[in-house]
């Protein structure tokens, strides 16, 4: 009997290393999963910020168009004329020429 015991023996520490060697292998292959997991998640979460930021560039240049738009109807020598003639009393001087350059 004891040289059955004996045999016995290396078959148990053969199982415990395979077991070991499972765990592990299952262990990593977790770790490995989870890193796959949180990346796909942060790209994903990128990508929504990106897009939000595209989004939100398209409604400053629309803004920044129609701001433009106002600031060249306001620039126009006509209502400067206008504006200095009707509302501030001015006058254009007699004998001034049409054009000054």
């Amino acid at each position: 009997m004891i040289y059955g015991r004996r045999r016995m023996r290396p078959v148990q520490v053969k199982n415990r290393r395979r077991h070991f060697t499972i765990i592990l292998c299952a262990v990593c292959l977790s770790v490995f999963f989870l890193f796959c997991i949180s990346t796909h998640v942060y790209v994903m979460n990128t990508e929504i910020a990106v897009h939000e930021l595209q989004l939100e560039r398209g409604r400053i240049e629309l803004e920044v168009t129609g701001v433009e738009l106002e600031v060249a109807a306001l620039r126009k020598a006509g209502r400067i004329q206008r504006i200095a003639q009707n509302e501030l009393g001015m006058k254009v001087p007699d004998g001034a020429p049409g054009k000054l350059f």
